[in-house]
């Protein structure tokens, strides 16, 4: 049963990068649901929800929806790291192995890891804005290596042949530094303002 199931997975190693790009895309959305409706500290523990508790449960001073918020991302991370295990799997198995495909499909799993110390130190911190804004910006990134994922998995590793005018490489290099730019910018501003993720979170500036 094992033998039938491999070339099934190598098969399905391009659905499962399609996946992490709509599961990276996902997760950064609700990650700024949990900022905008102040649901940051709806879990005020890591890894469990609160004390004594992996899942929300009644409590004095949160309210439920906030806690599912919070709580909705983090399920959603465990997923994402499911869909990244896949990846790479497939990658493993895939004959002959392509270095590229292994790196780009290693991230996906590895970034998840990341995030989890990430996104823990932010809850420990209480919001701080900067690693809130941090922890922001990698869900972008690895969205990006999933799409550099699926492109590759579409190509072979034959050296690129150009079929645009020279400047579009360039004027894309230029955007894509430009994005990086604003993505620092605006987690910043939201991460040191009043959507930091909580109402009791610290901002940057003093108010």
């Amino acid at each position: 049963m094992l033998d039938s199931l491999k070339p099934r997975l190598v098969q399905l190693h391009r659905p499962f990068a399609v996946a992490a790009v709509v599961a990276n895309v996902g997760i950064a959305i609700t990650g700024s649901v949990v900022r905008v409706t102040g649901s940051g500290l709806g879990c005020t523990e890591w890894p469990n929800c609160l004390p004594g508790s992996m899942v929300p449960v009644e409590h004095p001073d949160l309210a439920m929806l906030n806690q599912w918020i919070e709580y909705g991302n983090r399920l959603l991370a465990t997923v994402v790291g499911v869909i990244g295990a896949l990846c790479l799997i497939a990658a493993w198995l895939t004959k002959p192995r392509r270095r590229r495909v292994m790196w780009l499909s290693a991230t996906m799993i590895g970034g998840v890891f990341a995030q989890a110390v990430i996104g823990g130190i932010t809850v420990k911190a209480g919001l701080l804005w900067w690693t809130v804004a941090f922890h922001f910006v990698v869900s972008p990134v690895l969205t990006w290596f999933a799409v550099l994922l699926v492109k590759a998995l579409r190509e072979g590793d034959e050296p690129a042949v150009p079929r645009t005018n020279p400047l579009v490489p360039r004027l894309l290099v230029a955007q894509i530094g430009l994005l990086i730019l604003l993505l620092i910018a605006g987690t910043m501003v939201t991460g040191a303002g009043p959507h930091a993720g909580d109402a009791k979170a610290k901002a940057a500036l003093p108010k």
